[in-house]
């Protein structure tokens, strides 16, 4: 998203960063195509954001240089003590599919899901800074891609597997939890479980 146009409009907002580059290591994520935002958004419309659920709350209309322009007003959708105060904004035009898209059908999540006990018969070596990266593109495919990775390495590591890699894990699945129980219509609590219980952590 365009940070200019968020920080003109919106109330509140929380630190994001990361670079966004295009990776496909495996043929499934080739397949699975992530949707941008198509048509007109309404009032109730769900959104992913860097792998956070949000919903639009009102459509908005103003004038600029004697055009009118329409603003979309969105929060998240799972309401907690930190976020529970946050508002955004946005002008529809500037809404791009790498930063804001729709959620994925059961159907698509499923497959997405399914990649994630599938054998990798090869894979580049596992880079923390690039999968970083890949984890910011929107894609929960690309997600599951990464949290593949993570399982390979903590195997080969064993007890010396990291930290810092640990943590990663844990917010690669993080990424993926809030669609999963958008799309899946099950708690927070349950989509983690459904996704840990998949790949045996």
């Amino acid at each position: 998203m365009n940070d200019l146009h968020r920080s003109k409009f919106a109330k509140s907002r929380q630190s994001e960063s990361g670079s966004y580059t295009s990776s496909h290591y495996y043929q499934r994520s080739q397949r699975i195509h992530v949707n941008g935002i198509s048509g007109e958004l309404k009032k109730g419309n769900k959104l992913i954001e860097r792998g956070k659920v949000y919903k639009v709350i009102k459509i908005s209309l103003i004038k600029t240089d004697g055009k009118v322009e329409k603003i979309v007003h969105y929060c998240p959708y799972f309401v907690n003590s930190l976020n529970k105060s946050l508002l955004y904004s946005i002008p529809e035009k500037s809404i791009a599919p790498e930063d804001i898209r729709k959620p994925l059908s059961k159907k698509e999540l499923e497959l997405v899901l399914s990649s994630l006990s599938e054998k990798m018969d090869a894979y580049p070596v596992f880079d923390i800074i690039k999968a970083k990266d890949d984890i910011n593109l929107n894609n929960i495919q690309e997600t599951a891609n990464v949290l593949r990775q993570c399982l390979k390495e903590k195997k080969a590591a064993g007890e010396n597997y990291t930290k810092v890699k640990r943590d990663f894990l844990d917010d690669v699945i993080e990424m993926m939890v809030e669609e999963v129980a958008l799309v899946f219509n099950i708690s927070l609590e349950k989509a983690e479980e459904k996704i840990r219980s998949l790949v045996n952590i």
